[in-house]
């Protein structure tokens, strides 16, 4: 069952005509960040700017560990030492692999492509002084056109399900040469970020029905099968100050037992009321992993009393969701609140303070971004020479029942009994 599961991930990312992007890794080799027309100030400050956002994420457990609480609660400070990927907490428990992980992920996102060094020529480079790199670098970093191969770009990654990022690290084989020429940098915050109060518990069926007519209602519908098991989707709002003590997450998930059988699909309707404002479709969860997408979230509006489809999502499907056409939900709703139930109006690009194991940005094709975001596909540049593009679509045409080839696209769903967190058969 998992052997025929993890099979038919391998055919659909191969149905891409390219290898399938990892969130968990950086590129093999000699590497430099490069941004066309940007300065070797360009390149320090964005690279700054990621490193300290990289801090605050952890490690997922060790092989074999149960129990992981994470780094104490309090203060804390990390000493993030950029040319080997490393992150010290408290100067104690280090989180390596990750933290060049991320920096990568977060220059990407930011417009930045990654370039590939022949082996030798690496070689030599990074045996240079610090300075003698970044002098090197200052005539690389914005060339027009580089000599260096593009081997990375942001493609809107977290929205293929070929995508790794539900796994640990691996460690770097060579030290980026962007990293090397940075020193080791510290930074401070308190653990848990302030107002991480427990989420908001999905409603059952007869609280649906008893909701004040003035409640606000969010509903998420999810689909999956074994390989996505416990997989969740975190949802956050956007708080309106210090005084805003409302609470502000809730989070989508399907059942974490493993089907019987590989043909069994989990398919649930899961409801929450909120308090109105801007939620975020924040992060995503499994295995003891959380991809945070700080670096660009997808946000939609919800006011009193109105009732609001977040989107089907299919997880573990190529494009993994949201179809947003609110008759997938429907039949979870009571006659009165039908006619209310309205498809959430995403926009991409909110941002907010990164966590998390691994940082990225998620996008919903279609969907404008907010004002101001000028990073993810918004900050890429028109393809030039060795520029990396986007995955393709699939090479074969849909077939019934499979996602539309554009998340917004709306589509004719069969109607589905609300089984609210239970299995669909």
């Amino acid at each position: 069952m998992r052997i025929v599961s993890l099979l038919a991930v391998a055919l659909a990312a191969a149905s891409t005509g390219a290898l399938a992007a990892d969130l968990t890794a950086t590129v093999p080799g000699y590497t430099y960040f490069h941004r066309a027309g940007a300065t070797l100030a360009d390149h320090d400050a964005a690279l700054r700017g990621c490193i300290e956002r990289t801090a605050r994420t952890i490690s997922p457990p060790p092989p074999g560990v149960v129990s992981f609480r994470g780094p104490p609660k309090g203060p804390a400070t990390v000493k993030v030492v950029a040319d080997i990927g490393k992150g010290a907490f408290n100067d104690g428990m280090v989180f390596e692999n990750i933290h060049a992980a991320n920096i990568e992920n977060c220059m990407v996102v930011l417009g930045w492509d990654v370039r590939q060094v022949d082996v030798a020529e690496g070689a030599r480079l990074a045996a240079l002084p610090r300075a003698a790199k970044a002098e090197w670098l200052s005539s690389q970093v914005g060339a027009p056109r580089p000599a260096n191969p593009a081997a990375r770009a942001f493609a809107n990654d977290a929205h293929w399900g070929s995508t790794r990022m539900f796994a640990p690290s691996a460690r770097p084989v060579k030290p980026s040469l962007s990293l090397a020429t940075q020193p080791a940098t510290t930074v401070s915050f308190t653990w848990p970020p302030a107002g991480d109060a427990p989420p908001i518990k999905a409603l059952k069926t007869e609280q649906v029905a008893a909701a004040p007519a003035d409640a606000a209602l969010v509903l998420v519908r999810l689909s999956g099968k074994t390989l996505q098991a416990g997989q969740q989707l975190v949802f956050r709002r956007t708080h309106a100050g210090p005084a805003d003590t409302a609470p502000d997450t809730f989070v989508a998930a399907l059942p974490s037992r493993w089907l019987p059988a590989d043909g069994e699909t989990y398919d649930t309707v899961q409801a929450f009321a909120v308090p109105p404002g801007e939620w975020r479709l924040s992060a995503m969860r499994r295995d003891g992993i959380t991809v945070d997408f700080c670096l660009g979230q997808p946000v939609f509006p919800v006011a009193a009393g109105g009732t609001v489809f977040a989107g089907w999502y299919t997880l573990g499907d190529l494009q993994w969701g949201p179809r947003l056409d609110p008759s997938a939900a429907r039949s979870a709703l009571p006659a009165d609140r039908v006619g209310r139930l309205k498809a959430a109006a995403y926009a991409n690009g909110a941002t907010g303070e990164c966590g998390g194991t691994y940082i990225y940005a998620l996008e919903i094709p279609g969907a404008p971004f907010v004002e101001g975001y000028r990073d993810g596909t918004a900050a890429t540049p028109a393809p030039g020479p060795g520029a990396v593009g986007p995955s393709p679509p699939p090479a074969t045409p849909r077939a019934p029942g499979d996602p539309p080839a554009s998340t917004l696209e709306p589509e004719p769903l069969t109607p589905i009994k609300p089984s609210f967190g239970r299995r669909q058969d």
